[in-house]
């Protein structure tokens, strides 16, 4: 995360996926959905090594302009006026280097490498990720200790939209030591979990077995 100084007033410019809480990430999730397809596209080229370059159609570039004023409001948590009265090469600037990547991430594939944590402090509770285990073949086994229905629960959220869903998925597979599955304390804590880091939900997303990189 780096500062950034507007009219005197000092906002957070996100960089890593530790910054981005699930709440920003329904909302960045929302955003990018509603871009069109040719600005999708555009979109994609953050994956290239031409990623940077501009659009040659000025409307998907006002577009993504637009859009890029948005989520530059939304994830380093500066207000409309604000943003309609900075300068817009340096609102370029900061979203082309920092912020797009996370639009990106959000409708394709973040890019995103796991740390393969075991668990995390939240709320005043360790909450255990779904272990890993190698079979007898010497073959991964993701969520090895979760339940056929936490595995086709968690699956089905995560297909249903990963931003939106991301607090339940990981207050459904994430618990204290011992603690059966129990949908309505899931439910509870999910309540809970709207300032989580995404990267936490992204070590739980890569715990399921589509998701899983050995």
């Amino acid at each position: 995360m780096i500062n950034i100084l507007i009219n005197n007033i000092g906002y957070t410019c996100p960089t890593s996926w530790d910054d981005i809480t699930l709440a920003q990430a329904v909302r960045l999730e929302s955003l990018s959905e509603q871009l069109s397809g040719a600005a999708k596209d555009a979109l994609a080229e953050v994956y290239e090594p031409s990623a940077m370059r501009e659009t040659a159609d000025p409307g998907v570039q006002a577009e993504l302009e637009t859009f890029g004023e948005k989520i530059f409001g939304l994830l380093c948590g500066v207000p409309d006026q604000t943003v309609l009265a900075t300068e817009p090469e340096h609102i370029r600037e900061l979203v082309g280097r920092y912020l797009l990547r996370f639009a990106a991430g959000m409708i394709f594939e973040p890019d995103y490498v796991p740390r393969r944590i075991t668990s995390f402090a939240w709320n005043g509770e360790t909450l255990h990720l779904p272990r890993t285990d190698i079979d007898l073949a010497g073959m991964t086994m993701p969520m090895a200790d979760a339940s056929a229905a936490e595995l086709c629960g968690a699956t089905d959220l995560y297909n249903a939209g990963r931003g939106a869903q991301a607090a339940m998925i990981v207050a459904m597979l994430c618990r204290p030591e011992g603690e059966p599955y129990d949908e309505r304390r899931a439910k509870e804590r999910a309540r809970t979990m709207t300032g989580l880091p995404m990267s936490i939900a992204m070590e739980v997303f890569f715990c399921l077995p589509q998701r899983t990189i050995t």
